[in-house]
């Protein structure tokens, strides 16, 4: 869902970089330059608040998608 806490594009890819084999260039403008989620309703409703960093959150994706499809 997400944490509440907000990462411009840039930053969420320099996190994503140092995990895969490819090289990924930066520094290509995003259309979409922020992005943060309101969790407060399934805080709210479900009682549910982010427990997972956003790093380990990206590396257990990515670790998903490795042993899935390579």
């Amino acid at each position: 869902i997400g944490s509440g806490e907000e990462y411009s594009m840039k930053e969420i890819a320099s996190k994503i970089d140092p995990m895969i084999p490819l090289e990924v260039s930066t520094d290509v403008e995003p259309v979409v330059k922020r992005q943060v989620c309101d969790c407060s309703e399934a805080e709210r409703v479900l009682g549910w608040k982010a427990t997972t960093s956003l790093e380990v959150g990206l590396k257990k994706v990515y670790d998903d998608i490795e042993a899935r499809y390579a």
